[in-house]
């Protein structure tokens, strides 16, 4: 049986809305999750999450800035949210979060994120889209 995972700040930073940032915000959050004592499953699960976030994120702002929070938020659950700034789109309304052709090169993040996650929102302000998903982290035995 493993260990609660250690309480730490959480992870908070800004990344440049340029593909190479991609894999700066995974190995961030898979760190972040390892510093912690999460097992090997979550941090790629939690990995691939923030990827696919992230990817929408440059999608909808490509050049500008995106924000990745993870937290965790009580014993064994973490958030993983992700924002950008609004420029005119949104994500589509859950019904459409599947493509209806598998072969599309779009369409299938959201999808994704929500079967690898316990839950999953979208808040749209007026200047801001964040995407958050809540997964269950299992700690690596000691």
């Amino acid at each position: 049986m493993g260990h609660a995972m250690t309480e730490q700040p959480a992870l908070d930073r800004d990344y440049v809305g340029f593909a190479t940032s991609l894999g700066s915000a995974r190995a961030d959050v898979a760190l972040w999750l390892t510093h912690r004592g999460a097992d090997e499953e979550a941090v790629q699960r939690a990995a691939l999450i923030v990827s696919e976030l992230a990817s929408n994120a440059l999608q909808a702002t490509p050049g500008g800035t995106y924000h990745v929070q993870v937290t965790a938020v009580d014993d064994g659950v973490v958030t993983i949210a992700v924002r950008n700034r609004r420029h005119g789109g949104v994500p589509p309304p859950r019904s459409r979060w599947t493509s209806s052709d598998v072969r599309a090169p779009r369409g299938r993040g959201l999808s994704i994120v929500e079967k690898l996650s316990q839950d999953m929102a979208v808040w749209i302000t007026r200047n801001d889209v964040t995407v958050c998903a809540r997964m269950i982290v299992k700690a690596t035995s000691v």
